[in-house]
């Protein structure tokens, strides 16, 4: 990326790059399956330190036919997700 070049260029010690961690292999073989709707996933911590305090007013926001929303993961905060 072209910001962390010049980040890297004026201060070389202050900056560290993390390759992603997910493994991608791990998805061979999995085909698409047609479905109605649309389908918007979350995949990670179920935490509002990683979920916006309006999660679920955000998703409710969104209008249109069919539209669902899949959460997966762990953490504390699935229970008030459900309760919202």
């Amino acid at each position: 990326l072209p910001v962390c070049a010049a980040h890297a260029a004026r201060a070389p010690d202050r900056l560290a790059l993390l390759p992603p961690a997910a493994d991608f292999s791990r998805l061979a073989g999995c085909v698409p399956r047609a479905h109605d709707g649309i389908v918007v996933g979350y995949l990670g911590t179920v935490d509002f330190t990683k979920l916006h305090p309006r999660f679920v007013a955000l998703c409710a926001a969104v209008e249109g036919p069919g539209v669902r929303f899949v959460v997966c993961g762990p953490g504390g905060a699935a229970a008030t997700l459900l309760r919202q």
